[in-house]
């Protein structure tokens, strides 16, 4: 394990993201209501804006979030609680072209009116660009009211990232104390710890699964009957159909807490311990865990009002157990074979509350719908009053069909015969997809016009270039060529705002100057490294010309004093040569600081001078004779500088 040199974003809880390549993460950060993107690399924070600056007011509460890389773009999906309305929001964010800006994309809100608040407990992970979000009804510790045959509840969320659907389903929980939920083969499965050996829930999570039985399973000890402690913190997340699970344990008589790390395998219903223990403070508390699709983890802190990362390698940890290598992945047949292979182990528990069907809703938008009309192997029906998306392999999507080269109308369920070359080209669904990215492009670029603040494409876009240039602004060294691309902005305008009040100044195309100005940039890139060259040899230059003129003469002189001033024969004794030798060197650094300002004062005179030839070179004879002569008169003070300058080089 290794603790990650940067500072993370005390406070932040579970809003905590780690984006797919590990590069950025972005955490909310309560005390200014804002995302800050960190790079895991160097540290450097950055504070991402938000365009719609209704979600900084309080009454957006920041659960969670995750980051996804798409198409060029970030997206943050954030699970917010509207205080106002009293629901749960998805609210999925897209970073702009230079990702400082966060714009709304899609928002989902969650019903969860069947969990009372008081009960209230959620947890949420991402795998595979689809995100789960488990809410549940927690049972209340210590609670001698409370009633252990009470039935309770949970709210079941699956979020695709990729069409911006989402799913969501509703029932009953087994009973008992059941908490810590994680989602692995396609099963939704819960934990108890109340016992002396650890519980596994397990429920099918199918999109056509009806059942609302629970199978019920202990979890073994792992190796010499050791397993996490009950009376713990504890954190869980899930990767690639693992559940896995930090678990922080007070120990009170050394003033520590131990943090290690546990994986929970369902086809084995097995604890296995990681060799990784870290001790940490008494004072650490909001633990948020993420796994990366390559096994790597990352452990956000709240330590001593700061927050700490912690970086592991899951992989390489279970590699050094005693019993070998990571497990492979398996498939989610081996599960029910694993549950029919131990009966004994199993127990079956049907909930007393009723799970309808109708109780699965689907939310789709254009890209969702479209997006799973592909060979995905998924069959999509549809009926008047139902929709229904099926799993099913290949082969039963041929019986289903009666023919594979054939497919029906949604509506009026006519068969079309798919040709040999495929189906022709929707012209209206491609320019409505065409006219969807453009309006999304056209977002992101943040391109208006500075007056009505309306938003246009570039090519309906116009400068006045007289109003850019008319005002005497100059750009500074470190502005470089960005500095006419921020000055052009401020006075883009659109065709009907040009024509009401710059009709008759210099105008000209948006596109058309960002054209000029790329050109212009890699121009002024190529001279700047021809100035680079440039200055490089005359810095050369000067220095063969300084080495044998000044620094030479001036280094044997001082050598020659020094070698007189160690004379052993005319000495005295050490210390009369140290006194010397100090003296010496006392006089040579006083020697080179004048002889310094001297240089500059000559190399300012003949600055001035060479102002001067050129000035003179336009004037008469006889004018350039009265300006020289007044010029010396007026300027005596320089001419004598430069002499003593001479006197003084003469010296050395």
């Amino acid at each position: 394990m290794e603790r990650l040199e940067i500072e993370g974003v005390f406070g932040a809880v579970n809003a905590f993201a780690v984006d797919d390549d590990g590069q950025f993460a972005y955490l909310f950060d309560p005390r200014v209501d804002a995302t800050i993107r960190i790079n895991l690399s160097t540290g450097v924070k950055d504070v991402l804006i938000w365009y719609d600056r209704s979600f900084r007011h309080r009454r957006w509460l920041c659960y969670c979030m995750f980051a996804i890389h798409k198409d060029g773009s970030t997206y943050l999906p954030t699970l917010f609680y509207n205080t106002k309305i009293k629901h749960f929001v998805l609210v999925t964010f897209v970073t702009d072209l230079n990702n400082q800006v966060l714009y709304t994309y899609t928002e989902n809100e969650i019903n969860t009116d069947c969990i009372r608040f008081d009960r209230f407990a959620y947890n949420a992970h991402i795998d595979e660009n689809i995100i789960y979000i488990i809410f549940y009804e927690r049972f209340v510790r210590n609670n001698s009211t409370d009633d252990p045959n009470a039935t309770l509840f949970y709210v079941y969320c699956n979020y695709d990232c990729e069409s911006h659907q989402m799913i969501i389903q509703k029932g009953p929980l087994p009973q008992g104390r059941w908490e810590l939920p994680f989602i692995a083969h396609e099963h939704l499965h819960f934990l108890s710890t109340e016992l002396a050996n650890s519980l596994l829930a397990s429920i099918p999570m199918h999109e056509n699964s009806k059942s609302n039985e629970w199978t019920i399973r202990v979890v073994s000890d792992d190796q010499e009957n050791i397993a996490p402690p009950r009376k713990a913190v504890w954190c869980n997340a899930w990767r690639n159909d693992m559940g896995w699970y930090v678990v922080s344990e007070k120990i009170v008589n050394e003033k520590i807490q131990k943090i290690t790390v546990w994986q929970l395998d369902v086809l084995d219903c097995l604890w296995k311990s990681l060799p990784l223990s870290i001790e940490t403070p008494l004072t650490i508390c909001n633990f948020a865990l993420r796994i990366r699709n390559n096994n790597i983890a990352f452990l956000h802190i709240d330590w001593d009002r700061e927050g700490v990362f912690y970086k592991f390698d899951l992989a390489e940890l279970m590699s050094k157990r005693p019993d070998g290598t990571v497990k492979q992945k398996r498939s989610d047949s081996e599960l029910f074979q694993k549950i029919k292979n131990n009966k004994e182990n199993v127990e079956y528990t049907s909930t007393t509350a009723s799970f309808s069907p109708n109780e699965v809703y689907f939310l789709y938008n254009m890209s969702g719908l479209f997006g799973h009309i592909s060979r995905s192997k998924k069959l999509i029906l549809w009926s008047f009053n139902l929709f229904q998306l099926r799993s099913t392999d290949e082969e039963y999507c041929k019986i289903s069909l009666g023919q594979s080269n054939t497919i029906r109308c949604f509506a009026c369920r006519k068969s079309t015969l798919i040709p040999a070359s495929g189906l022709p080209v929707n012209f209206s669904l491609r320019d409505a997809i065409e006219t969807l990215v453009r309006a999304k492009q056209l977002k992101l670029s943040g391109l208006r016009c500075v007056r009505c603040r309306q938003s246009h494409e570039d090519k309906n876009l116009w400068i006045c270039l007289q109003c850019a240039t008319d005002e005497n602004f100059t750009p500074e060294l470190g502005d470089g060529m960005d500095y006419f691309a921020r000055r052009a902005k401020q006075f883009v305008f659109c065709a009907q705002c040009i024509l009401k009040l710059h009709s008759k100044h210099r105008l000209t195309e948006y596109c058309t100057f960002r054209n000029k100005y790329e050109i212009a940039k890699k121009t002024n890139e190529k001279v700047k490294k021809t100035v680079e060259e440039i200055t490089q040899m005359l810095s050369t230059s000067i220095t063969e010309s300084v080495e044998p003129l000044i620094i030479e003469p001036l280094r044997n002189a001082i050598l020659l004093e020094l070698t007189t001033a160690c004379d052993v024969l005319f000495r005295h004794d050490e210390n009369d040569i140290n006194r010397e030798v100090e003296a010496v060197i006392e006089a040579f650094r006083h020697r080179t600081i004048n002889i310094a300002d001297d240089l500059e004062k000559c190399i300012k005179v003949l600055a001035i001078l060479n102002v001067l030839r050129e000035q003179f070179n336009s004037l008469p004879i006889y004018s350039l004779f009265c300006k020289c002569k007044l010029w010396f008169v007026t300027h005596s003070a320089i001419v004598n500088m430069l002499c003593s300058v001479i006197v003084t080089l003469s010296e050395i």
